[in-house]
């Protein structure tokens, strides 16, 4: 495994904050908790149940970190542990191939033609393993003074629901918009395009932020694993994959500032998640797991919001609330959207922990868990 030099120290001084329980991070702990916290996830899904494809798509994307993880281990020197590390990941992995097998065929209907060529087309497992070394420095440098130790439990912002609209869908794509731009990409032709989709995913004059902004990131990810880098509209993809993560990393710590509330924490782990598994390692943080992992309900799914003393007071959305996507709610007050990206969000900070916190802890094993 290739790693920047000192990545670990570098990340610390760049996000960590000063207190001493956080300079004195757990990392064995972490990654227990991590590892307990997907098996538990992917445990929940494997019970059959009707779902939108972007909970497929989070398992999909996290079953390619795993794989990935599970290839850097068998390389890497064997301290002992390397079998029980590699049994650990290797039966997560194989827990994600079961989820998809299992949910493909009963996944629930998309609201358009382009949905449903999507899911048979981009959410395809050997599509998905992407492996890019964890490194500093290719973004745009955030302000100075980091927002990130206020924390999830720091300063309250109280926020209008107009903010919070204007910090989460503000500008193009919206959720149909994607889909018919996502669909071109392989369907009629592989690599399609249109100029009102490059319009709308190559306009940089245009206020964007929150799920738009992502949404135009993951546009390009999906044509990059397509292979249609060597078409002339997408020949500097890998330039604008970076910007728009330096762009989704003010955003990061803006959310971060407002202290993660209610409405925004799927956003949260969409932002890490999409970025994270481009190598940029600017958004991976453990605070950021110890934030995650409360979201989880006892039965293993996810939500945005949950009475729990770890967490803020719940706040109840207005019956006018624009949700992700078709999001739908699952049992034990969790749903779809969130489920399916804190999947891919743990997979990722599961072998961050591994490569670059502390590559000397083990593994721990889920026999008999």
């Amino acid at each position: 495994m290739e790693h920047v030099w000192k990545l670990p120290v570098l990340l610390l001084v760049v996000a960590m904050s000063s207190t001493a329980a956080e300079r004195l991070h757990n990392y064995s702990s972490q990654l227990e908790d991590a590892v307990m916290s997907l098996n538990r996830l992917l445990d929940y899904m494997l019970v059959p149940r009707s779902v939108i494809g972007d909970v497929i798509f989070g398992v999909v994307l996290a079953r390619g970190q795993l794989a990935v993880l599970r290839r850097h281990l068998a390389q890497g020197e064997d301290n002992g542990t390397k079998a029980e590390g590699l049994s650990t990941v290797s039966l997560l992995e194989s827990k994600c191939e079961q989820v998809y097998k299992t949910y493909m065929p009963i996944r629930a209907n998309g609201a358009t033609v382009q949905y449903d060529a999507i899911m048979d087309n981009v959410v395809q497992e050997e599509l998905w393993e992407v492996d890019y070394p964890f490194t500093l420095g290719k973004l745009r440098s955030p302000p100075k003074g980091s927002l990130i130790r206020e924390g999830p439990y720091g300063k309250r912002h109280k926020l209008t629901r107009k903010q919070k609209m204007y910090l989460l869908f503000t500008g193009r794509p919206n959720e149909r918009q994607s889909d018919c731009c996502v669909g071109l990409l392989v369907s009629p032709k592989l690599c399609g395009t249109s100029p009102t989709c490059w319009d709308i995913m190559a306009n940089t004059d245009e206020e964007v932020h929150g799920y738009s902004l992502t949404h135009r990131l993951l546009y390009l990810q999906v044509a990059r694993q397509l292979g249609c880098g060597n078409q002339v509209e997408f020949s500097a993809i890998e330039t604008s994959i970076r910007n728009f993560c330096s762009d989704i990393l003010m955003e990061l710590y803006r959310i971060i500032e407002l202290g993660v509330p209610a409405g925004f924490r799927d956003l949260f782990l969409e932002q890490i998640s999409l970025c994270g598994m481009e190598g940029f390692a600017e958004f991976l943080n453990p605070l950021f797991v110890d934030w995650a992992l409360p979201l989880q309900a006892p039965a293993g799914c996810f939500a945005d919001e949950f009475k729990d003393r770890r967490l803020d007071t719940l706040i109840k959305p207005t019956s006018h609330s624009r949700r992700k996507r078709e999001d739908g709610d699952l049992e034990d007050g969790c749903t779809m959207h969130i489920t399916g990206t804190a999947a891919v969000f743990l997979a990722l900070n599961i072998r961050a922990i591994v490569e670059i916190w502390n590559p000397t802890i083990p593994v721990p094993s889920l026999q008999g868990k």
